[in-house]
């Protein structure tokens, strides 16, 4: 009986009190979210947002959000795509603003603040929503506004943090109920939507080809500073920042292919990291992501199980380069903690 309660006990502790309610606001420092886009190819776009800094609006603090969107290219070897590079271009920055659990954003054609969402709204509840990204000035037919329905409510749990999260469903007056162009969709309390940053009237009406090409369809990464990474469906773990840096090279296939040559461990690491080899390795080089070399040195020979120390490495993301005897070079990817 004593053991059957101590299970329960060790259950109840291990799961149950392991989630608990998220106590973070919107858009601590270091916030990034990704959405992809709708777009038909190989690889696909995304629409980056991330904090930059406080500052100040029409005499409001507000958070300044940057948007980007971030496009890859890509090459053929073999016959097979692979990506060769990305572009990032600035689409406009967004003036942010929390008060009483509402969120405002700063409308550049009216020079005012108007509701972006409402986290404490009820079921049946409703607002207006502003269109404030895309421009269709000369379409009668755009819509400028509309209104936004809360219909539903739950709780969903990311990382063993518990969020609020709310069901909605956007009007839709220019266009017929049946069709999909128009917002209908699930926001995370203090974190966003699951299909684009935050509701807004659909600019599909001004041209449907590129209402498709435009429309994001799913949040794919989200990060900041105090909960960490909580959505991270982009490059295998490596967090939201990977899609800012030039590592196109690693998705060579033919670095691809040397990748399982080398096995590092363990990954996440804090104090150092081992390597195990097929052949013997010569020298190491560690990266950031953005290319700048920040620790290299030699590799014994006569060691099973090589050691890298990195004591003094920021937390973060790093490519590690490898030389063997033969001037081949291998590429693994780590992240220190």
């Amino acid at each position: 009986m004593k053991q059957a309660l101590f299970i329960l006990l060790f259950l109840f502790s291990q799961g149950l009190l392991a989630q608990q309610q998220d106590t973070s606001g919107f858009c601590p420092t270091g916030t990034i979210w990704v959405y992809k886009h709708a777009v038909q190819m190989y690889f696909p776009s995304y629409s980056m947002f991330s904090y930059e800094k406080d500052t100040v609006v029409n005499g409001q603090a507000v958070k300044k959000i940057r948007h980007d969107r971030v496009a890859y290219t890509y090459q053929y070897q073999n016959q097979q795509p692979y990506i060769a590079g990305h572009t990032i271009s600035w689409q406009n920055d967004e003036f942010l603003y929390e008060d009483n659990g509402k969120l405002y954003f700063f409308l550049d054609r009216t020079q005012q603040f108007n509701i972006l969402h409402d986290f404490t709204a009820m079921i049946g509840d409703s607002f207006l929503v502003q269109q404030h990204r895309a421009s269709c000035s000369n379409n009668s037919n755009y819509q400028l506004e509309d209104t936004l329905v809360l219909l539903d409510k739950d709780v969903l749990t990311i990382n063993q943090l518990q969020f609020n999260r709310s069901f909605y469903n956007i009007s839709a007056t220019v266009l017929d109920d049946t069709t999909s162009q128009y917002f209908k969709g699930k926001i995370i309390h203090n974190i966003g939507g699951e299909t684009s940053f935050f509701p807004y009237p659909t600019p599909y009406v001004c041209n449907p080809n590129d209402g498709m090409q435009g429309q994001t369809t799913e949040l794919v990464c989200y990060q900041d500073d105090e909960r960490g990474v909580l959505i991270d469906e982009v490059q295998e773990g490596w967090g939201c920042e990977s899609l800012i840096t030039a590592v196109a090279h690693l998705a060579d296939p033919s670095m691809a292919q040397n990748a399982p040559q080398v096995q590092l461990f363990p990954n996440p690491t804090q104090e150092q990291f081992y390597l195990q080899s097929q052949q013997p390795l010569l020298r190491y080089a560690i990266y950031q992501l953005n290319g700048q070399l920040i620790q290299q040195g030699s590799l014994s020979q006569s060691q099973e199980n090589y050691q890298i120390a990195v004591p003094n490495l920021p937390a973060g993301l790093y490519i590690l380069q490898l030389e063997n005897e033969q001037q081949e070079v291998f590429y693994q990817k780590f992240r220190k903690q």
